[in-house]
């Protein structure tokens, strides 16, 4: 992270921050320490621009923290804002018109 703010601002942007961020957490979670990585995986979803790969790199954390801490009910809730991001940036269904017409 340090790396990464370290450098020009006209060089950064929020969905190579994330990703950043989620590569933290992915680390903390392989070191032992789920809290820290649920709490940076939710700073990646929070960011101003989360885009595919942003949302690729965070089901990656999701599903090491489901497979790695099955009772930790924060990843869970990672794993939830994660859907709701997804479904959030999935375009919208056109409507159904009447049948018939």
């Amino acid at each position: 992270m340090r790396t990464y703010e370290s450098a020009p601002k006209a060089s950064r942007s929020p969905s190579r921050k994330a990703i950043a961020r989620t590569d933290l957490a992915l680390a903390h979670a392989q070191l032992g320490a789920p809290d820290d990585a649920v709490t940076l995986g939710h700073q990646a979803l929070d960011s101003a621009r989360v885009v595919d790969s942003v949302r690729h790199r965070a089901g990656d954390l999701t599903a090491f923290l489901t497979r790695r801490y099955p009772r930790h009910n924060a990843a869970e809730g990672l794993r939830e804002h994660l859907a709701a991001v997804d479904a959030a940036t999935r375009p919208a269904l056109p409507a159904a018109g009447p049948s018939g017409s």
